[in-house]
């Protein structure tokens, strides 16, 4: 098996000598690295001079990184602006997040040209391997703006004679079906649930032996091994896993051809695991959350930024013989509506139910009255009979929260059948579960 690109990628940023990565060669650069955006971030950025006073300024070992403070996604909301390091006349894109259930203020990312240069170069050493003999590659992500994913990825591949086409987010399988068949495309990039839905559709009208498809690379969210399992076996091709999200310049980790965890990008970025509650770092094999810092970011620095994102950094070296630290798979992903779901997580109820082979896709939102609660499935299925209804609300009380509700009555379950059309332009990008209040018959009821 052929040892993944990154490792002589990383050796050279580094400016080691060789192409063979040496684990003590890009630690002792990582520390330099952490030191200087210490330096850096306090003497630029108002933020962080005041985060940083009263930490330490320099450091010695790796270890003593962990007496830095965090850095909360409710700081990168409230503060961003303060946190950049540069004139605004040197940031060419800025890139403003809105997560589903926050009322507060978005988040915005700043981005220079040199570090929208590094996100290009890493996909230039990452992403061949993936379309592997291919000449075609379609990415189902936004690409229409400069600086946004398709962009960078087209950008990335320019030097080498692959075709790069952007669709932009599934919006409906036929017209992007069209659109992969146009293009010739070896290689798709998306969503892993947008293109689990896209394979059932492909199998269901019997479109899937029209595809090109060779390899596919999937991203934005946690991609379980049942999901991708599943979109290999329907394309009949390797599915890669990628882990990156806007705060980590789109780029982070990337599985090779071994699938033995994703590969972090450590020229660029420093990654620890963090114990959610305590704070406290945690040893290499611990599942807890991610924490990212950037290393040579000039626009915005990220020094212990909670992701939010759950996961494990994996001990010893990779079975193609890479010695780049490597991060399991994403287990789950922080929830901006946790408190006002009521212990209803979207994250459950997808391996309960995309495991079912008849659902394409879903849109679950859940109506909370003042006592009790709806949970409402718009549902793309290609069965609509009583079994299969039964079949789903016993999977859904295979989840011991929705169990113990379905039981005491505090929760209902409505299902009302679309088209998978339908659910995509409802919810167009990532998942997610919608919440809505209605309290009006209660309140009718206690007056």
């Amino acid at each position: 098996m052929e040892m993944t690109p990154l490792d002589a990628w990383i050796a050279r940023r580094i400016e080691q000598t060789g192409n063979t990565l040496h684990r003590e060669a890009l630690e002792r650069f990582q520390l330099n690295a952490l030191n200087s955006v210490l330096e850096y971030a306090c003497h630029c950025s108002p933020f962080y001079r005041r985060h940083l006073a009263n930490a330490p300024k320099s450091l010695t070992a790796l270890s003593q990184w962990a007496d830095q403070p965090l850095l909360s996604d409710e700081e990168l909301r409230a503060y961003g602006q303060d946190m950049v390091c540069t004139s605004m006349g040197d940031i060419s894109r800025i890139v403003t997040l809105y997560t589903s259930g926050s009322t507060g203020d978005p988040k915005r990312l700043y981005f220079t040209d040199p570090d929208l240069e590094h996100i290009i170069d890493f996909f230039r050493i990452g992403i061949p391997p993936i379309v592997g003999n291919g000449t075609s590659l379609v990415t189902l992500m936004p690409g229409s703006r400069p600086a946004t994913v398709g962009d960078l990825i087209d950008k990335a591949l320019s030097h080498i004679e692959i075709d790069c086409a952007c669709y932009g987010f599934l919006t409906d399988p036929q017209d992007v079906w069209e659109f992969i068949l146009a293009h010739k495309a070896n290689c798709l990039v998306g969503l892993p649930s947008q293109l689990l839905a896209l394979a059932r559709w492909a199998i269901a009208t019997g479109k899937i032996s029209e595809s090109p498809v060779m390899s596919v690379l999937v991203s934005g969210e946690p991609a379980p091994l049942w999901l991708t399992h599943e979109i290999e076996n329907v394309f009949s091709c390797p599915v890669y896993v990628h882990y990156g999200m806007t705060e980590t310049g789109f780029g982070g980790a990337v599985e090779c051809a071994a699938h033995d965890g994703l590969h972090i990008r450590e020229a660029d970025l420093y990654l620890e695991v963090i114990d959610p509650v305590s704070a406290r770092a945690l040893d290499i094999g611990d599942v807890g959350e991610i924490v990212v810092t950037t290393l040579n970011r000039q626009g915005m620095p990220l020094i212990r930024y909670r992701t939010g994102d759950f996961a494990r950094l994996l001990p010893g070296t990779c079975s193609c013989g890479s010695t780049v630290q490597r991060l399991e798979r994403v287990r789950s992903r922080g929830d901006a509506n946790a408190d006002a779901t009521r212990g209803v997580e979207l994250g459950a109820i997808d391996a309960a139910l995309l495991t079912h082979p008849d659902i394409v896709t879903f849109v679950p939102t859940l109506l909370l009255e003042r006592d009790r609660a709806r949970l409402c499935l718009d549902m793309a299925s290609q069965r609509r009979d009583n079994i299969f209804e039964r079949d789903i609300y016993e999977r859904l009380r295979g989840i011991p929260e929705l169990a113990r509700r379905f039981e005491s009555k505090e929760l209902s379950l409505e299902l009302q059948y679309v088209d998978a059309s339908t659910c995509f332009k409802v919810m167009p990008a990532k998942r997610r579960l919608f919440v809505s209040y209605d309290y009006k018959e209660n309140d009718n009821a206690s007056n």
